[in-house]
């Protein structure tokens, strides 16, 4: 953990935190669709994707993993391949895929080494069909995911062991999370689809275990996926999405898939995580699960708060549910509609009651990269 980087954009976000209490933040002219083309574009600096156009506007690994095949469909292609040329680039001579690469081309973790770095990586990698790129970086590549291997994976097992890592929840202290178990089955199911449609054939060490059967022992408990191994008093957003959208379990071919997200489903409008509209990771039961300082610093900020890209993300698997009937897809995409009419931008966080999130020190960003997969899911 770079505790002096994270001072530093600990102060920058407090001083954005600042200038809001005295000026808004960017109203962007247009309609829903409108308004989220501008804020892609201005996202795009001419080098690389940033994630955001406020405070996160460098470049974030998980965030454009997310967005990547958006961005392909809605015809960035050129700026895609040179972001990852760039992100490419600055990882090889770092001899490391992380998180972040800051504005000064470091590649850094925020806070801790993350499987999900890798992960979206070879994902994005694949869905671009860069097999150049992927034949120019092999060695890399293979190395990165024997560290990957070495380091996060209980070997006995195949599941990400207990040691500290970073994920969707960055704050979070949960320990062989759901979410970064469904990373390291990312991670095997990548490097297999890269073999398969690209021919191009990368180091396996993960092929020997079963992660479809290992999500269900060790998470699955007959109604839900857990949020951790050792995590399992409540219902987690985030536990609940990723192994649908990571298609460990493909709704759109397995009968059983489409059987456990609806209780999923069940689960997470049951405990109004979809409330006021989607998606929160957790409820309030959680508070004692984060990190201090960041806990100190952005109260909740991962608690029950309504994340924009989660929710976006578990769209992404409703629209494959609900291919036949899509009114819950059409009144969730209403509420974000309403939204990003209100806010004349699209934002990052918000209190579970609709309203921005913002703290003494914290305010949330704007213009996010997100966006994007707004655009592709209302297409």
């Amino acid at each position: 953990m770079n505790k002096c980087l994270i001072l530093h954009e600990a102060m920058k976000m407090f001083l954005r935190r600042q200038k809001l209490r005295f000026f808004k933040i960017r109203q962007y002219k247009g309609d829903d669709e409108e308004i989220c083309r501008q804020i892609v574009d201005n996202c795009f600096n001419g080098t690389y994707f940033q994630t955001s156009t406020g405070h996160f506007d460098v470049f974030y690994m998980r965030d454009f993993g997310i967005c990547c095949e958006a961005l392909l469909r809605l015809g960035y292609k050129e700026q895609v391949e040179k972001t990852l040329q760039y992100a490419l680039n600055i990882y090889q001579r770092e001899n490391k895929i992380t998180t972040t690469i800051t504005r000064t081309e470091k590649a850094v973790d925020m806070f801790y080494y993350s499987p999900d770095s890798l992960a979206f990586l070879l994902y994005c990698l694949r869905v671009s069909q860069l097999r150049y790129f992927i034949e120019v970086y092999k060695p890399f590549l293979n190395q990165q995911i024997q560290l990957f291997y070495n380091t996060a994976i209980d070997k006995n097992n195949g599941l990400v062991n207990n040691k500290q890592y970073s994920s969707m929840k960055d704050h979070s202290k949960v320990k062989s999370s759901c979410y970064n178990n469904c990373m390291a089955a990312m991670i095997k199911q990548e490097i297999e689809l890269i073999r398969k449609e690209l021919k191009i054939e990368l180091d396996n060490p993960l092929l020997r275990y079963d992660y479809p059967a290992l999500l269900k022992k060790y998470f699955w408990n007959g109604s839900y996926f857990n949020d951790g191994l050792y995590d399992k008093d409540y219902t987690a957003g985030d536990a609940n999405v990723f192994p649908f959208w990571c298609r460990i379990f493909d709704i759109t071919k397995d009968a059983e898939s489409k059987k456990m997200f609806s209780s999923c489903l069940a689960a997470i409008q049951t405990n109004g995580l979809d409330k006021s509209f989607p998606l929160r990771y957790t409820t309030e039961k959680t508070k004692g699960k984060y990190l201090f300082l960041q806990k100190l610093l952005a109260p909740n900020y991962e608690g029950d708060t309504i994340w924009m890209h989660l929710g976006l993300c578990y769209l992404d698997v409703i629209a494959e549910y609900d291919k036949d009937d899509k009114k819950l897809l059409e009144r969730y995409l209403e509420l974000y509609k309403e939204k990003i009419a209100e806010d004349q931008n699209f934002l990052e966080v918000y209190n579970v009651d609709g309203k921005v999130y913002k703290t003494f020190l914290y305010h949330a960003d704007e213009g996010m990269l997100w966006a994007g997969k707004y655009l592709k899911l209302v297409e």
